[in-house]
């Protein structure tokens, strides 16, 4: 954990303190509590990073240029090593997702995202690779008619027509290039979001594609923050912006909407850059970050979210039970 100097966006130096929060020693139960994403990232935290168990008190701040939302202090990378690392031996992410049973959203999420791009590009005979994508449900609908890859740190059994590259971007052949690629729910996990978003740039076709969905940290989801090795971003439609722009990339679509996420309805971030030479980023970054954090709108539209999850989580529960 190092003490924030710089925004990790555009690298001002001009914050504003939202909240503080301490954080404590979870305890020594770690096997039984696994489950708990809270419980056992902090354990890695306090046991593997942290060395420590005193409490620690994180700041919550907000850039007063591009408007993103981050906690000071901050892990860095060898700090997402370490847990990585440990994720692997607990396999704790799999339990999670292990008592949810089976995804009920992948081939819905799949499909809007390639309805999304193919708005503004042909969607066939293009290199596409999905970056921090699991087994790559999210290319179910790019499969068949264009070469697709998966990017991820655990290699997974694939769907059909999918190819497992690397664990990483910066791992890609110096040869290989991209027409599509994309990274969902991913930025904000990411200690150095430009400098990663530089790499991706890095492996695109000139003209080539970035579809990014990341949560709507920006509303509530920094408040509600129970643990400080997971999300480490909290974006706007603003600091988003700026984030294309400091990383070489050209905003083409923004919005925020519900979107599908494996087993929810998510508010997040929809947006898609071009690599070809950016516009300059708004200047009022901070000022759409305090729109967006206190439109009230969005409460209701989570709400729904989690109601229609319900709804059509109980659907597909009678489904199952009655054989349909």
């Amino acid at each position: 954990m190092r003490a924030v100097e710089f925004c990790p966006i555009c690298r001002g130096q001009q914050f504003e303190q939202l909240l503080t929060r301490e954080v404590s020693h979870p305890g020594d139960e770690l096997l039984t509590n696994l489950l708990d994403i809270d419980y056992a990232r902090n354990y890695i935290l306090f046991e593997k990073i942290l060395h420590t168990r005193d409490a620690v008190e994180f700041a919550f701040c907000i850039c007063k240029h591009c408007g993103l939302i981050f906690f000071d202090p901050r892990p860095d990378e060898g700090d997402l090593a370490i847990k990585y690392t440990i994720m692997d031996e607990l396999r704790d992410t799999e339990l999670r997702d292990a008592q949810r049973g089976l995804p009920i959203y992948d081939s819905r999420r799949a499909r809007a995202i390639h309805k999304s791009l193919s708005r503004l590009t042909r969607l066939e005979g293009l290199n596409v690779v999905d970056w921090g994508g699991a087994n790559g449900y999210n290319l179910e609908y790019f499969s068949d008619r264009n070469t697709c890859y998966v990017i991820d740190y655990g290699e997974r059994k694939l769907v059909d027509g999918v190819r497992y590259l690397c664990k990483t971007i910066n791992e890609v052949p110096e040869t290989m290039r991209f027409d599509v690629v994309l990274c969902c729910h991913t930025l904000e996990h990411m200690v150095g979001p430009v400098a990663e978003l530089r790499s991706i740039r890095r492996v695109m076709s000139p003209g080539g594609l970035l579809y990014v969905e990341a949560p709507l940290g920006c509303h509530d989801q920094y408040r509600n923050t129970r643990n400080f090795l997971t999300h480490v971003n909290f974006f706007s439609e603003g600091s988003l912006a700026h984030l294309f722009s400091a990383s070489g990339l050209k905003l083409r679509y923004i919005k925020t909407k519900l979107t599908t996420v494996r087993w929810f309805w998510w508010l997040s971030l929809v947006a898609i850059a071009e690599n070809a030479p950016p516009e300059e980023a708004s200047s009022n970054g901070y000022e759409l970050t305090r729109q967006q954090m206190n439109n009230r709108l969005y409460d209701l539209y989570k709400y729904l979210g989690s109601q229609r999850t319900r709804f059509e989580a109980f659907i597909n529960h009678l489904a199952w039970r009655f054989g349909y």
